[in-house]
């Protein structure tokens, strides 16, 4: 995805004011529009919103409908997780904050 695609128009011209601003010296704003093409693709090379671990199945699933996810969490042999929020999405549907294993 090219790095304007995610953006409103205005957000595209002001970022291409910035990038005028930047010297075309030893390639320095070549250098800058990679870096912000760069950051685009690993933006848009993001996972799923949400990870579905089906235990009958023994296997992980993804989706990134929020419908989708909460019939999954409504089954008490899913574990669904909110990866965008780091949420557990519970069999009631609630949330519960999911704490980092370094805690």
């Amino acid at each position: 995805m090219l790095w304007t695609e995610s953006l409103a128009e205005s957000q595209v011209k002001f970022m291409n004011d910035i990038i005028a601003q930047v010297p075309e010296e030893m390639g320095a704003r070549a250098a800058f529009i990679k870096c912000l093409q760069d950051l685009a693709d690993k933006a848009s090379s993001k996972g799923f919103d949400y990870y579905i671990t089906d235990l009958t199945a023994g296997c992980i699933h993804g989706t990134d409908d929020l419908l989708v996810a909460q019939r999954y969490a409504a089954s008490e042999d899913n574990f669904v997780v909110d990866v965008a929020k780091n949420q557990w999405i519970q069999a009631d549907l609630d949330t519960e904050e999911i704490m980092s294993a370094d805690e």
